[in-house]
């Protein structure tokens, strides 16, 4: 920084000895020196953590892309495994943009309250009541609540829960997203809460999570990455050997009974003295041109991903008796982790870990029917009652929209009659050929249609209504205590788990039949989509959930449930208890509570469910 002021060299000289200046010479000291200095410098002058200077360059230097004051990148992510301090890191930095820029907006996303109540309490609490900035950083018109926190710079903070739906990160405009427990959260949510940064001139992403399944949304994230990696150094070759902690360079042989240490050697690693190497360093940062007016901007944007396993984190790895515990034991202690779990928790290393909740062979037995594609092969009068399930797609590359018609035998069981899929066909016009579908195949039989209230339902299923005569229902997915919830104006809340979860029990228990043939295998496929997945609560509870695989459609899944759905409910059964969930049950009521999602209770209605809008 060259030669210093005369009133900033008996600060440095303080500093340099340990001792702590007076808050007019730290006043005197920043209005000279801050504009200049990196956050990462700042830092340690800033905030504290556990009752120290929280000094990232020196402690957990891996995490010191998090403090650049200009990122390389406008996009980035930290696939960690746990207890590593992804969450404390992040809310440093988030502080420091907050009190150390004017005006910045900062938007926090977790899939559950639970999240933003931790961070309030444990982390941003105790950060602004310990600032060290000799100057205040909040006054008496200062917001300082868990879901929301103003600064005297001008700068906001948001904090919301998005388990269910993107709808609470919707309707602000944000300078900064930061996701966290990303591996919790659906990945459909992320291009809408991006939506929050198109006016910023900062736009930056941030994403921060355990490692879980090969096809969990922080793994898909990671992989679309520059997939960094913190490289060190042993000396034992003749030209040294890298470590990486990573598969391939053999994450596993580091852990040994005296520490983390070379593979090869078995010396110990100084685990801080590293570097980022990335496996596609174009992906690193943003790449910049000029426009008309010779202004840079981004022509490709970045996306810098980071790996922060447990065994590169000095915290985490010493004392000795730590190490132990948290890292060695569970590897080869009586108390080891399983493979999987100990790749994810401990390692950050996703693996697969996902069942298939239906195989093959499942569907193609289920498949017996003899109807055709034109609806031909059935007794419509055979029936009690027809329903039919709608989902608006969009893409038609990931997405279609799909409609389905199912029938209740008198044997007990549910027929699925036909399935339709229209493309080519503009997204407002979609209505029509799915009205006819269900004129045509439904043959005057139909009690309702259940169509899904997400995406273009809103209008689209009051179109449908209007043109085909069948009285359709908007049904909404969220977690709930009940298998379902009934409102007026033929709305459903519907447990999305539950239902997926019936929907796949009724085809291995063969209780739900569908046409044989070729021709609907093109339907059938979509079952195969979906994955299982178990994410431990932060009550202990383990959730299940049913993910899509990527690039691959799920609609007919959807559409299927919804008139599997609609038809019990016509038809007055309860499939929670058909299938031995309990009255009304739900998957999901022990899960997780209400208050834990920030989720607003509905009212319970004691009826069919359809009410004339």
């Amino acid at each position: 920084m060259g030669l210093l002021p005369p009133h900033i060299v008996p600060v440095t000289q303080k500093l340099n000895r340990g001792l702590q200046p007076s808050r007019e010479e730290l006043g005197r000291y920043f209005q000279t020196i801050a504009p200049g200095m990196d956050f990462l410098e700042l830092l340690p002058f800033t905030l504290q953590l556990g009752g120290r200077p929280m000094d990232v360059a020196v402690r957990r230097p891996m995490f010191a892309p998090l403090f650049r004051k200009k990122r390389r990148s406008r996009r980035e992510i930290f696939k960690c495994g746990r207890q590593v301090g992804k969450t404390s890191n992040a809310a440093g930095s988030m502080m420091m943009n907050l009190v150390w820029r004017k005006n910045f907006r900062i938007l926090y996303v977790a899939p559950l309250a639970i999240y933003t109540n931790r961070l309030h309490h444990i982390h941003f609490s105790n950060m602004i009541r310990s600032c060290g900035l000799p100057w205040p950083i909040q006054d008496q018109d200062c917001v300082n609540n868990v879901n929301e926190k103003t600064f005297r710079t001008g700068s906001h903070f948001h904090g919301v829960s998005c388990f269910n739906s993107a709808g609470n990160a919707l309707g602000i405009a944000i300078d900064w997203i930061v996701l966290d427990e990303v591996q919790d959260l659906n990945l459909d949510f992320v291009p809408q809460i991006r939506e929050t940064l198109r006016t910023s001139d900062f736009r930056w992403e941030s994403y921060f999570g355990t490692a879980r399944g090969i096809e969990n949304t922080i793994q898909l994230l990671y992989d679309e990455s520059s997939g960094g990696e913190w490289r060190m150094r042993c000396g034992c070759k003749a030209f040294g050997r890298d470590i990486i902690p990573d598969l391939e360079h053999d994450a596993i042989g580091m852990i040994q009974r005296h520490g983390v240490a070379c593979p090869d050697c078995s010396r110990l690693i100084d685990v801080e003295r590293g570097e980022w190497i990335h496996r596609h360093p174009d992906r690193a940062q943003d790449e910049y041109g000029e426009d008309e007016r010779g202004n840079p901007v981004i022509v490709k944007a970045g996306f810098a991903g980071f790996h922060i396993p447990a065994t590169i984190v000095r915290d985490v790895c010493t004392p000795y008796d730590r190490y132990l515990e948290t890292i060695y034991d569970k590897l080869h202690g009586v108390s080891r982790y399983s493979e999987a779990k100990f790749l994810q928790e401990v390692l950050g290393i996703s693996s697969d870990q996902g069942g298939r909740p239906i195989t093959p062979e499942e569907i193609q037995k289920a498949s017996v029917l003899d109807i055709t594609e034109d609806g031909e092969g059935f007794n419509a009068e055979h029936y009690s009652l027809l329903a039919g399930g709608q989902d608006w797609g969009g893409s038609e590359i990931t997405s279609f929209t799909v409609g389905t018609i199912v029938g209740w035998h008198p044997t007990g069981v549910f027929h699925c009659l036909g399935a339709a899929r229209p493309t080519g066909i503009p997204d407002n016009e979609r209505h029509i050929p799915m009205a006819a579908f269900y004129q045509r195949v439904g043959k005057g039989r139909m009690v309702g249609i259940g169509a899904d209230a997400g995406f273009v339902g809103s209008v689209q299923n009051r179109n449908l209504a209007r043109i085909s005569g069948i009285r359709t229902a908007n049904i909404a997915y969220g977690t709930k205590r009940d298998f379902f919830h009934a409102m007026p104006g033929n709305n459903f809340v519907v447990d999305r788990t539950t239902l997926i979860y019936l929907a796949y029990t009724l085809i291995r228990e063969g209780k739900l039949l569908f046409p044989k043939g070729r021709w609907f295998e093109t339907f059938t496929k979509d079952l195969t989509a979906t994955y299982i997945e178990d994410v431990e609560a932060p009550n202990g509870i383990t959730i299940r959930r049913y993910c899509r695989r990527k690039n691959l459609p799920d609609d007919f899944l959807h559409s299927l449930g919804y008139a599997l759905f609609i038809a019990s409910i016509a038809q007055g059964i309860d499939l929670p208890a058909m299938l031995g969930l309990g009255a009304n049950g739900s998957l999901s009521s022990q899960a997780i509570s209400l208050q834990q999602l920030g989720e607003e209770g509905s009212q319970t209605l004691d009826f069919f469910g359809f009410t004339d809008s």
